[in-house]
């Protein structure tokens, strides 16, 4: 996890931009959830555009195994409209090679 004041700003503007309202379930946004990780595109860490307002409940679940699909369409929708859906796979490669490590235990 990381903080300060660029996350904070990022954050804010996030929830703004959803009108405070959790995507999921429309009630009072309280986080801000990156759409594609950050350790695999650094470039968007503090761009807005890469983030969806979340209540605390709905960014629990989002984070759990039940979440990972509605995860992944998340992130294929912000990949399709930055334009790097098809010619951009590295969040979906780190996925399988995780579900492939997840599988072998």
């Amino acid at each position: 996890m990381y903080t300060g004041q660029k996350v904070s700003e990022w954050s804010k503007s996030v929830r703004l931009a959803n009108h405070n309202r959790c995507i999921i379930c429309k009630r009072k946004a309280t986080t801000a959830h990156h759409c594609v990780s950050r350790r695999l595109y650094p470039e968007y860490r503090f761009d807005w555009r890469c983030g969806v307002a979340l209540c605390e409940s709905c960014h629990v679940f989002i984070h759990k195994d039940e979440g990972r699909e509605l995860r992944e369409k998340i992130a294929r929708n912000f990949l399709a409209a930055i334009g790097k859906y098809y010619g951009d796979q590295r969040y979906f490669k780190a996925n399988d090679q995780r579900k492939v490590r997840t599988n072998e235990n």
